[in-house]
């Protein structure tokens, strides 16, 4: 079986560490190029369910001061995301010569991971 394309979701955990061994280690199981072969780090922020009624309109100041603090919050939440898996990736950088992509995404994870593997085969 071969394992050129596969994807990892990672959140920091002690097992999506795990999986990503695992998923490097499936990487040096074929004889398939290495230039064929890629890691997709993926992690996926859980959309914050905001009730509509914060959002009326016209916006009053409280409504404008909380999508402001959310989108902060999302900003910041995306940053150290990126920076996790950058992180990440360049642990295995010099261990092997698979390319490593990582993803940031916005949603509900379960959906968001089926959505990216379905994308990516």
């Amino acid at each position: 079986m071969l394992y050129n394309n596969i994807l990892v979701p990672y959140d920091g955990s002690q097992p999506s560490h795990v999986a990503m061994q695992h998923a490097f280690n499936f990487t040096k199981m074929d004889t398939l190029p290495v230039a064929t072969k890629i890691i997709h780090l993926l992690y996926v922020i859980q959309e914050i369910r905001v009730p509509p009624e914060l959002y009326s309109y016209p916006l009053h100041e409280l409504d404008k001061l909380t999508a402001k603090y959310i989108k902060d919050l999302y900003h910041d939440l995306e940053t150290k995301a990126v920076n996790m898996l950058r992180a990440k990736s360049l642990e295995y950088k010099g261990a092997g010569e698979i390319a490593i992509s990582t993803h940031v995404l916005l949603g509900d994870p379960a959906d968001k991971i089926i959505e990216f593997a379905n994308g990516e085969n």
